[in-house]
Order: C-alpha cells, then sequence, then structure tokens
C-alpha cells in the first residue's frame, strides 16, 4: 500500500537511513543488538546521522502554500516529515512547500519558503529513541552502546543537522560545522579530556569527512579526535543520486513513486542541496558514462549540462557549486570503515531518447550494498592508507544492504570492537 512503500522509500534523496535500498529511508527501530561486555576505558562517541536521519520540525505563519486546504499558520512547532495524506494528488504540494528550498545561486544559499521556519531537533533521544517522534536512526547502536557502559548525554552524544542543505551551507558562521567544532570541544572538557570517536552513517560520514579536511586542522584533530567510524559512508557519490534529481520515475527501483505526484516529487527533491553534492564524483568516477540519453552520453564531468537538458538550470547551479567540496580526501584520524557488499547496485541509467527523462531508464548494476558501489564505499578509503600516516581499516559484509549497517550483529561487533581498539591505543598525555 502506499504507505509501506513511502516508509521503504522513504522521500528519495539519498544516503539516508535504513530501511530499504533506496534513498531516504525510514530507520529499522532496535532489534536486540549483541552483548558486549562493559568497556571500562572507553572513549566518548558522537553520532553523525545520515541523509533524513535528523529530525526537522517546522512553525507555518501565514506561509504562501499553493492551495485552500494546506495549513498556512501553526502555533506550535510540529514534525517536518510526511503523512499518508501528503503524498495524495494536491496535498503534496502543500508538504512539497513546506520541505523544499529556495536557492540563491547568487550566494550559494538556501532558505525556507516565505512563512515557512524550519529547526532542528538537536536532542539525542530523536537520534537514538524508541518514540513515534523520534526517528531513531541509531537506536540499535545505542542499545549495544549503553550495554557496554556510555551513558546518553555524557560520554554519548549525538549532532542532528539540516540535511537538506548543500556544502556551502556548512561552513557558515554558527552553522553546523561551528556547532559541531564546539560540540567535540565540550565533549572532551566533560570527559576528562578524553577525545572523542565519531560515528556516522551513510551521507554523515562524507559529511564529517569534510568537516576534518576542510573545517579544522591537525592540530585540533590530534587534540579531540580518537577515531572515525564510517557505516555505509559514500564518499564518492552514487549514480542514485543523480537519478533521483533527473528521472520523476523510480521504476528502476522495486518501489515506484504514483504516477500521479511523480512530477511533483521530483520538484522537491530538486530542491534539495544535498543530493545534488551526493552525485558522482569526477575525482574517482572520472570518464564513467553515468547517463545515457539517446546518442550522448554524460560523466561526472557532464552534470551541469545534462541538468539543463533535463531543463532542471537551478539543479544544474546547485550542482555546480557543490562539486568543489570533495569527499575522497584522506581525512588524517585513525579510521574505520565498515560496508556491505554482494548487492546489486546501480552504476549508469539509459534512457532511449535525448532530453527526454520520463522513460523508464535500462540499469547498468554493480557490486556494492543497493545504493552504493564497492569504489564508493570502500576503494576511495583505501587509497586513504597511502595519504596518511594514521591507521585505516576496512572491513566488508557479505549481503548486507546499505541500511543493515545500523543492526546487523556482524558489523555491530566490528562497532564494539573498533571502540575498543581506539580506547586501548590512547595514552592520556603527561600531567605536567
Amino acid at each position: 500500500d502506499l504507505h509501506r512503500m513511502l516508509r521503504s522509500l522513504g522521500f528519495l534523496a539519498l544516503f539516508g537511513l535504513a530501511a530499504g535500498h533506496v534513498l531516504f529511508s525510514i530507520p529499522k527501530r532496535a532489534e536486540d543488538p549483541p552483548s558486549i561486555p562493559v568497556l571500562e576505558n572507553r572513549l566518548p562517541i558522537i553520532l553523525i546521522p545520515p541523509m533524513t536521519g535528523s529530525a526537522l520540525e517546522v512553525k507555518l505563519d501565514h506561509a504562501h502554500e499553493p492551495h485552500l486546504y494546506c495549513r498556512h499558520t501553526t502555533s506550535e512547532w510540529r514534525t517536518l516529515w510526511y503523512s499518508d495524506k501528503d503524498f495524495l494528488p494536491g496535498f503534496i504540494d502543500c508538504f512539497s512547500y513546506n520541505f523544499g528550498l529556495d536557492y540563491n545561486v547568487e550566494n550559494d544559499t538556501y532558505s525556507t519558503r516565505p512563512g515557512v521556519e524550519v529547526r532542528v531537533n538537536t536532542t539525542l533521544e530523536s537520534l537514538i529513541g524508541q518514540n513515534k517522534a523520534d526517528l531513531g536512526v541509531y537506536s540499535t547502536i545505542a542499545k549495544m552502546l549503553e550495554g557496554m557502559g556510555y551513558a546518553p548525554n555524557a560520554d554519548l552524544r549525538g549532532f542532528p543537522f539540516d540535511w537538506r542543505l548543500g556544502p556551502h551551507s556548512f561552513f557558515l558562521p554558527d552553522g553546523p560545522y561551528a556547532q559541531l567544532k564546539l560540540l567535540f570541544e565540550k565533549s572532551y572538557a566533560e570527559n576528562a579530556n578524553r577525545p572523542a570517536i565519531a560515528l556516522s552513517m551513510s551521507m554523515g560520514a562524507p559529511w564529517f569527512a569534510v568537516f576534518l579536511t576542510e573545517y579544522v586542522d591537525q592540530a585540533w584533530k590530534d587534540t579531540y579526535i580518537a577515531s572515525f567510524i564510517s557505516l555505509s559512508g559514500v564518499f564518492a557519490g552514487s549514480a542514485q543520486a543523480l537519478q533521483n534529481q533527473l528521472s520523476p520515475s523510480m521504476g528502476w527501483s522495486s518501489h515506484a513513486v504514483p504516477e500521479s505526484i511523480q512530477m511533483e516529487f521530483l520538484h522537491t527533491v530538486q530542491t534539495l542541496g544535498s543530493v545534488s553534492w551526493m552525485a558522482p564524483q569526477a575525482s574517482y568516477w572520472n570518464d564513467t558514462a553515468v547517463i545515457v540519453a539517446g546518442n550522448k552520453s554524460y560523466t561526472a564531468h557532464d552534470f551541469q549540462d545534462l541538468f539543463q537538458d533535463a531543463n532542471a538550470n537551478t539543479t544544474a547551479s546547485m550542482w555546480n557549486a557543490a562539486k568543489a567540496f570533495s569527499t575522497t580526501e584522506a581525512v588524517g584520524v585513525r579510521s574505520f570503515i565498515f560496508y556491505g557488499y554482494n548487492i546489486s547496485t546501480p552504476l549508469s541509467f539509459t534512457y532511449a531518447s535525448e532530453k527526454n527523462f520520463t522513460q523508464e531508464p535500462a540499469v547498468v548494476s554493480t557490486d556494492g550494498d543497493g545504493l552504493a558501489t564497492i569504489g564508493s564505499l570502500a576503494t576511495v578509503c583505501e587509497e586513504w592508507k597511502h595519504k596518511q600516516t594514521q591507521e585505516v581499516t576496512l572491513q566488508g559484509f557479505f549481503n548486507c544492504t546499505h541500511a543493515d549497517t545500523l543492526g546487523d550483529p556482524r558489523v555491530l561487533q566490528a562497532v564494539a570492537d573498533a571502540l575498543t581498539a581506539t580506547a586501548n591505543a590512547w595514552q592520556a598525555p603527561p600531567v605536567l
């Protein structure tokens, strides 16, 4: 039914959470994690959520929504997410107005629509909780961590952020990177000057990688970061991210967007800078033809032309600005890269004719986790071993999907082992 499909599909952009192999998915609820002994010398952890992993809240004040039956004013904050009604013809316009963004090409910034105010639910509970209002993407992992002795809001913290935005927004004064830096410094001060372990998933991994490579220096990393754990991190982009901003049809997937709302759905996804940023990166994909339309091929160097050919000129500008923020560089901290493989994963899409992306594309697949290829998940990070002195550990998990790294017992055991190894390797600086 529609509700089940939407919960599995989620909302269609990228590197989302957990339930399905397509983008924007709702996370699985907590299962019983493996029982791990208490880690006596544990280091603090900061959880970095994936795309759609942070709960957004909205308040409307005479919003200029497109229909009279849309809600134009609200007295309280409410969760900015869909209900069954929101994906009916007509009502999706109300949701799209509140959820989508306006993009300023001149200064590469994003804003909400007139009358719409959005904030991030910054509580740890929104990431690990089991209540209906909580996304709970890390609920299973949190159960394991609490069994290891971690205490929420003490040595276990999280950093929800607005995952819709493009990368330039991360660097703004008092923006998410500035706030994340303060959180690591606060954790350090409140945990006896012990550095933290960053644990991220999906888009959260490249998001954090850029923080490490572009926002903080090596001396800061050496002080405040003990290690970096990536679950299904997509470090070189995904063909699905690109296709999700290009075509109204999800016919290549096991789920299909209802035809009656496909174009509205597409237009909403095309406003999200994060999805543009997660398109395949030229530094890794090189001359691979990611999209073929008739006799015309588009590599990772050609996506501006691709979006313009699809009459998505604003999205073309978003991608052109986002491509400068590379997510493939070595991060300069000890890293554990965990990923799934042996799952058929889209590598490229072929359309029968030029400039017509409303058709069903043919799909060429390769090995990966269903969302990202092995190259994007692991090969990029393998190259870090030759570019940094800090240890890089990679471990793949057979038949583990993109989302299943959040709950697969093999992955959870690997996470626990990484926490233990990091804690055992850390030495407190001598007291002067």
